[in-house]
C-alpha cells in the first residue's frame, strides 16, 4: 500500500491543498491521502491558527468526496511542536508494511534542511516534491545530511500541478475583509467558516 501524507497548518484548507494532494496521488498511484493538521508548526512560531477542532472540521468537510482522500487527527492527538519526523514514526507504527510518500511543496523542500531529523524523515519516508506556481524545485537542492543519490531521487519523483491562485494567507484576508472566497476552499468548507465565524477579526 501507497500511503501519502500531506501537513500543514491548514488554516484554512484551500483548492490548492487539494490539487496538490490529486495531482500527487495521480502520478503516483496512491492508495490513499492523508491530510495531517499541525497542532502546533515549528516554523511558524506565534501563528494564529483556528482551533484545532475547526481545522479538522475543515480538513474533513474539504475531503469529503474526494476518493482516495482522508482528514487524519495524528498531530493533534498529540501535545507539543509537530515534528514531521515524530508523525511519519507514528504513521509506520499504524500502517505497518505500507510505502510512506511524504508529499512537500517544492518551496517547503527547499527549507527541509531546517527540520528536525531530516536525514531520519528521508528514511522513513519517500519525499514527493510537487512544483507549484512560483516556487520551482532548485536543480541541486542544499540539504545537509543527505546523498547526492536521495536528491537525484526527489527530483526524478518530482510532480507537476496546475497553477492554483490561492493561499490560506489570502483566504483569511478576504474573510476579514469581508470578501466572498467562492472559487478558492470547497463550498462545504465556506459553509463552516461562516457558520463558525471564523477568520474575521484578523489575517
Amino acid at each position: 500500500m501507497r500511503i501519502g501524507i500531506l501537513g500543514g497548518t491548514f488554516n484554512p484548507l484551500h483548492l490548492g491543498h487539494l490539487s496538490l494532494a490529486e495531482a500527487a496521488s495521480g502520478a503516483h498511484r496512491l492508495d490513499r491521502v492523508l491530510l495531517v493538521p499541525a497542532r502546533e508548526p515549528p516554523h511558524k512560531p506565534g501563528l494564529e491558527l483556528a482551533a484545532a477542532g475547526d481545522r479538522m472540521e475543515i480538513v474533513e468537510r474539504g475531503v469529503r468526496g474526494r476518493s482516495g482522500l482522508e482528514a487524519c487527527s495524528v498531530e493533534l492527538d498529540r501535545p507539543g511542536p509537530s515534528y514531521t519526523v515524530d508523525t511519519l514514526e507514528e504513521l509506520g507504527r499504524r500502517y505497518p508494511g505500507a510505502e510512506l510518500m511524504l508529499l512537500v511543496g517544492a518551496d517547503a523542500f527547499a527549507d527541509m534542511g531546517s527540520w528536525r531529523d531530516v536525514s531520519r524523515i528521508f528514511d522513513l519516508a519517500r519525499v514527493i516534491v510537487v512544483d507549484r506556481a512560483c516556487h520551482p524545485l532548485p536543480r541541486v537542492p542544499r540539504l545537509p545530511g543527505l546523498s547526492q543519490d536521495v536528491i537525484t531521487r526527489c527530483q526524478r519523483d518530482r510532480v507537476a500541478m496546475e497553477p492554483v491562485a490561492v493561499s490560506s494567507t489570502g483566504v483569511r484576508e478576504r474573510i476579514a475583509a469581508g470578501r466572498s472566497i467562492s472559487g478558492l476552499v470547497p463550498d462545504s468548507v465556506a459553509a463552516y467558516i461562516e457558520e463558525r465565524g471564523l477568520y474575521r477579526g484578523a489575517c
